[in-house]
């Protein structure tokens, strides 16, 4: 792939929406973005090398329910359209219970069940609401629009504590999930093509380490996930693979200073993928990479 300049533009539709109050405890929040993109020499969202694109619209609804002080609802239904295969993607974002077994000024820690936001780098938790990124686009090295799906939530439990003290802040989350793999997306990313079959979700595991000092001026984190799952045929071959599995492990780390009109981010990802099976001979394939 030929290396590509991306002119991308918010055309003064980008905002979130106020937050409504229906009833005490109960709150709605809203965004919508549209994005313009020019590209050379790579089509990016869309048809961009002619003109530009505009198919790069994010549009959420968020509720929030708080019944008791410890425990909290929340759930984002989402659209999204980014070019081809995603011209209009309607899909549950999050959706969870959040309770806090443990809620004081200087600790916290609780327990998150449902859908829920992975917690990878510094931006993926928020990387759908364009007011909350550092830039229009997320760096691609790291947070991968093709394989978005698998990257933004997962179903599962997640357990978290934060520890406020002298020394700075810390925070711990550390999640058993079932990724989000039934997606054509995935198969592209692997076999580079849309077999009959398709990818079952298997247990797997994500976490992040973050500490803060002098009130997140300076920021650190290292985050990580293994993803596993299987593939399972529809035909047999030649018409289709053989069964397989693929494991992916990421591990992330970040480093942030914000000062007062300034803010430097640096991020590393290292990345190794395994693949068994899918053909005749019992293919094995291994793939590591690293990205900054």
């Amino acid at each position: 792939m030929r290396w590509w300049p991306v002119l991308a533009l918010w055309p003064g539709l980008c905002s979130p929406a106020l937050a409504l109050e229906v009833f005490e405890g109960f709150q709605v929040h809203g965004f919508l973005s549209q994005g313009y993109i020019l590209t050379t020499n790579n089509n990016f969202f869309g048809s961009s090398e002619r003109g530009g694109s505009l198919d790069f619209t994010e549009a959420g609804i968020n509720a929030s329910w708080t019944p008791l002080p410890r425990l909290q609802f929340a759930v984002q239904p989402l659209f999204r359209r980014a070019g081809a295969g995603h011209e209009s993607d309607f899909e549950l974002d999050f959706g969870l219970m959040d309770y806090a077994l443990i809620s004081t000024t200087d600790r916290r820690l609780g327990i998150r069940l449902g859908r829920i936001k992975n917690p990878l780098g510094l931006y993926n938790d928020t990387r759908d609401v364009a007011f909350t990124r550092p830039s229009i686009l997320l760096p691609e090295s790291i947070y991968l629009d093709n394989l978005r799906e698998q990257s933004v939530s997962a179903d599962g439990v997640h357990v978290y504590g934060e520890l406020r003290s002298r020394w700075g802040d810390f925070s711990l989350e550390f999640g058993s999930v079932l990724p989000r793999v039934d997606d054509v997306d995935l198969e592209l990313a692997i076999f580079l093509r849309d077999f009959p079959g398709r990818f079952k979700n298997e247990l797997s595991y994500i976490g992040r380490l973050t500490y803060q000092l002098d009130e997140g001026r300076y920021k650190l984190a290292a985050s990580g996930a293994q993803v596993n799952s299987t593939y399972e045929p529809k035909f047999r071959p030649p018409q289709d693979l053989q069964a397989g599995s693929d494991r992916f492990e990421l591990l992330i780390l970040s480093a942030q200073y914000n000062g007062e009109r300034w803010s430097f981010t640096g991020e590393y990802a290292l990345r190794h993928t395994e693949d068994q099976g899918f053909g005749p001979n019992g293919v094995h394939l291994t793939i590591c990479g690293v990205q900054s």
